[in-house]
């Protein structure tokens, strides 16, 4: 490839050889059809999966990739021909109340084998041009669509076929196009290679988790390390924690985005084994903390979120986050007698999420009491070199997942990175 160190925001900076001359701006519109999505009432919804598939914004994933595996609805009512999904077609949300997610898109892969459309707050960009799907998930793209999107703050942000149909972008011949796409598809193929190995990672640690622990009814595991052959003990959390805190009630006022302030550690910022940070994520508390020595976490200490997806936003507080302040609604839990990890493995597994799923309460917002925490039962060996062995190997389990994540990040980057060198920049 050719690196082209002139400035011309008509040609990409990276270029295949045997291509020159600038690229041509077109409309949306002028190589391809927008399609709203199915409109439908609540009584047209099923639990019969030979019925229509319908996709929502909640499966348009990062990375333009359409989900349709989770988080799945059905209807009876049959969409138009012009409606029914390709391969190749573009889903776009067009509608929603956070108006972030307002422009995202995902390119649809053609991978479902019954009957699928989008919903109404839904589009589908329907493209005669290859490089379409790489090109709405450029800055250019959502910049664009910042630009032309309504609504917002508190009311719902809509975007319209019309606006869609009338963004301008940067086209190349069709054998450039295909050659980009190519190539591109080529980065796809790895990230999704690297993916699969951190599924199978995943499945394989789930599968020693049931091994490692006993199950319902058994005072003893199925697989066990040489030389430990006494019964293991079940224990309720309450009683083996050091303590189990729910945090400080602050004030909404007294939260703010300035960093001059103490660290707060929101349910919000709890992912599934993960501490987010970032502007969308940190808040601090500008007020006097010595009062409230008590509610700042330490390095090791397990955290909770009980609200919203109970059960699965659970992490481990890291160096960066030792001393931050834990706000009302989320659970510290400190155990120093026992291997931590013996613990953590357990309240992050599929045995607490069913549990919790027993437990939990509330019609609108889901949530778990610290009491009912409190009385969820672990398995403990007797034996604390036993603990250790079994602490150690899913530790090490999990070492080799991140290892395999790290590695799907850093080719995502590598891919973006290839991406603002592959397309021109926005010129107005």
């Amino acid at each position: 490839m050719k690196n082209n160190s002139t400035i011309n925001n008509k040609i990409p900076q990276l270029r295949f050889p045997g291509f020159t001359g600038d690229w041509e701006e077109k409309s949306l519109g002028e190589v391809g059809v927008f399609v709203r999505g199915l409109s439908y009432n609540k009584g047209e919804v099923t639990q019969d999966r030979a019925a229509t598939l319908v996709l929502r914004s909640n499966n348009i994933i990062q990375d333009g990739v359409v989900d349709c595996r989770n988080g799945l609805q059905f209807v009876t009512k049959e969409p138009s021909s012009e409606q029914i999904l390709q391969k190749g077609d573009i889903v776009i949300c067009l509608s929603n109340g956070s108006s972030n997610l307002v422009g995202k898109s995902a390119n649809y892969e053609g991978d479902y084998a019954g009957i699928a459309t989008v919903g109404a707050f839904c589009g589908i960009y329907r493209s005669t041009a290859p490089i379409t799907k790489y090109l709405v998930q450029t800055p250019a793209y959502k910049k664009s669509v910042e630009l032309i999107k309504q609504g917002g703050n508190g009311a719902l942000a809509n975007l319209y076929g019309r606006d869609i149909l009338g963004l301008k972008f940067y086209f190349p011949t069709l054998e450039e196009q295909n050659e980009i796409v190519e190539c591109l598809e080529a980065e796809d193929r790895m990230i999704a290679a690297q993916e699969q190995k951190v599924e199978s990672l995943k499945a394989h640690k789930k599968g020693l988790m049931q091994q490692l622990f006993p199950q319902p009814g058994a005072t003893t595991p199925a697989l066990r390390f040489p030389g430990f052959e006494e019964f293991w003990e079940e224990k309720k959390l309450g009683d083996i924690c050091d303590s189990i805190l729910v945090g400080f009630p602050f004030k909404g006022q007294d939260i703010t985005d300035n960093s001059s302030g103490h660290p707060i550690l929101r349910a919000y910022s709890i992912g599934e084994g993960i501490i987010r940070h970032g502007k969308d994520y940190d808040k601090y508390y500008p007020g006097d903390t010595k009062p409230l020595e008590m509610y700042k976490v330490s390095t090791g200490d397990i955290v909770i979120s009980m609200d919203g997806s109970v059960g699965r936003n659970i992490a481990l507080v890291s160096d960066d986050e030792n001393g931050y302040l834990l706000i009302q609604r989320v659970a510290r839990l400190r155990v120093t007698k026992y291997p931590v990890q013996l613990i953590y493995q357990q309240i992050i597994s599929q045995r607490f999420k069913d549990y919790v799923a027993g437990e939990k309460v509330g019609a609108v917002i889901a949530h778990i009491s610290q009491k009912q925490i409190e009385s969820f039962p672990v398995f403990i060996p007797k034996s604390q070199q036993e603990q250790n062995k079994v602490a150690d190997a899913l530790t090490e389990t999990d070492r080799l997942i991140s290892t395999q994540e790290q590695k799907v990040e850093s080719l995502k980057t590598h891919k973006k990175g290839l991406m603002q060198q592959l397309f021109p920049q926005l010129q107005k």
